[in-house]
């Protein structure tokens, strides 16, 4: 299945320097980027301008990326938006990953292919999930 043309991404990190790499990888792949610093901005491009992908840092000051998913994972228009989290820990949490309704997470610092081979097979299922709903 082909992914469409230009899909959209959201990506949230507290960090100016992880969003810039992740701009410039994913500008190569021809994707749409919005980035933004805050669990409170990524709800609010969520809410206004829904993207075909979320990319959430786990880790950020007042709301995390858990607390993020879980909000958006409740909120039915939004719901089904796939969500990929990025960690810098050691540890990796699968039960707070699981709880939060998350599709994945990738450790950082993350292999690059790795990280285009995991966003395109989450927009290839969420479009195929799209189409099955038809």
């Amino acid at each position: 299945m082909m992914i469409s043309q230009n899909p959209k991404i959201l990506a949230v990190d507290d960090r100016p320097d992880n969003l810039f790499m992740l701009g410039i990888i994913l500008d190569e792949e021809h994707y749409q980027l919005t980035c933004v610093e805050s669990g409170r901005e990524a709800l609010a491009e969520v809410e206004s301008n829904p993207p075909d992908l979320i990319l959430l840092d786990v880790m950020m000051p007042e709301m995390n990326g858990y607390e993020v998913a879980r909000y958006i994972r409740q909120n039915l228009a939004i719901a089904d938006i796939p969500i990929l989290l990025l960690t810098a820990h050691d540890e990796l949490d699968s039960q707070k990953e699981l709880e939060a309704g998350t599709n994945g997470l990738l450790q950082k610092p993350y292999d690059i292919s790795e990280l285009i081979d995991r966003v395109q097979d989450l927009l290839i299922g969420s479009q195929k999930e799209k189409c099955e709903a038809f």
